[in-house]
């Protein structure tokens, strides 16, 4: 997606578009009736949830990109302006047509938590656009940013190592309190707020200063090679060890290792040297302009399509064949929808944001002569 803030970065696109998939691809497995599988490559597909990790990270990514690393200033009331610009008029949308379907039950404070508080409450809005909690992290996040970049140009990148170490142990701490017991209990009080997922934005911000500082090194098509087979084996073992899952003080200091695996992955693919076939890009850039669309609508579109079975046996394999509905029958429908929400709804809204970062201004330095 282009913007008026930093040149365009197709691959930037590709991502957003993987990111989506993930998302709309794990809701449809399961809805499709798949279930838990040893398949070493299945686990994407189930966990992917991760997909919002990839999201949060590529989103600290992209504003220390904007801002030159803090080295321009970022004006406050224009960039709160462009990101209201940019998510609030698909959210109100939803939110809007969530109250007259679910107008029996719904509340005014349903409603008005829906635009910034939506991580934190249980609300009949969430029976269609329940990924509308990631909007909420989302936006608290860009109320912050701005100081956290500002802080990062007075103290160096130390800053950002800093805080994300401090919010390591401040989780872990909120974490031992609700669960002291270490026993099994919601783990939504983090894995739907902040309190979850500020260091992967952070992790991100730490991702753009690696792509600054080690760009041409990057280019060797073996470290996006490496970086697939870490986030594979992140996919796999954090499950595995019940990281996200199992609410305990120091499985929650080690799930920020999923946000640095994609940062790994966002850093070596956008430096790899490896070319796309043009039109094999700028297919995937357009898929990709229509991911919040995607990731906004396909719970509607899947829940019609689960509502009348529209399934389709494609495999005898359950698991498999639960993948492919979500990727034949799932997918191209919801692209369609986004495409229309993307030109419709959120593409006139786009055209008015405006650019909200500046060079700062270096300190005049006055010549003092030297003493006759």
């Amino acid at each position: 997606m282009k913007s008026k803030n930093i040149n365009y970065m197709p691959r930037v696109d590709h991502l957003r578009l993987y990111a989506a998939l993930l998302v709309i691809l794990v809701h449809s497995y399961m809805a499709a009736g798949g279930g838990n599988s040893e398949n070493f490559f299945m686990f994407p597909i189930m966990y992917g949830s991760t997909g919002v990790t990839l999201f949060l990270v590529l989103s600290g990514f992209l504003f220390t990109l904007i801002s030159d690393f803090g080295n321009k200033d970022i004006k406050y009331s224009k960039f709160i302006t462009n990101r209201i610009l940019r998510v609030f008029p698909l959210l109100i949308l939803v939110s809007f047509t969530s109250v007259a379907v679910m107008r029996g039950s719904v509340t005014v404070n349903d409603f008005l938590s829906t635009f910034l508080f939506s991580n934190l409450t249980s609300t009949p809005l969430s029976k269609f656009f329940g990924p509308t909690w990631t909007i909420a992290v989302e936006l608290q996040f860009y109320l912050i940013f701005p100081f956290i970049i500002a802080f990062v140009r007075n103290s160096g990148v130390k800053y950002l190592l800093g805080l994300i170490a401090f919010w390591l142990v401040w989780r872990a701490l909120i974490v031992f309190q609700v669960n002291p017991e270490g026993v099994a209990v919601d783990n939504s009080f983090y894995y739907l707020t902040i309190i979850g997922r500020l260091d992967q934005f952070l992790v991100g911000m730490l991702a753009a200063f690696a792509y600054r500082r080690f760009g041409d090194a990057l280019k060797n098509p073996l470290y996006l090679v490496g970086s697939t087979i870490f986030i594979l084996f992140t996919l796999y073992y954090m499950p595995v060890l019940g990281i996200w899952y199992t609410p305990l003080p120091i499985k929650s200091m080690l799930q920020t290792w999923e946000a640095i695996a994609w940062a790994a992955l966002i850093v070596s693919y956008l430096r790899c040297s490896f070319s796309f076939l043009p039109r094999t890009s700028h297919v995937l850039s357009k898929l990709g302009e229509l991911s919040y669309s995607a990731y906004i609508t396909h719970g509607l579109v899947l829940y019609v399509i689960e509502k009348n079975n529209w399934w389709i046996s494609i495999s005898s394999d359950q698991n498999l064949n639960a993948f492919l509905n979500g990727l034949l029958v799932v997918f191209p429908p919801v692209m369609a929808v986004s495409w229309l929400s993307f030109t419709f709804i959120e593409k006139p809204f786009l055209t008015l944001r405006k650019a909200y970062t500046t060079k700062v201004a270096k300190p005049e330095v006055k010549k003092i002569d030297a003493p006759a």
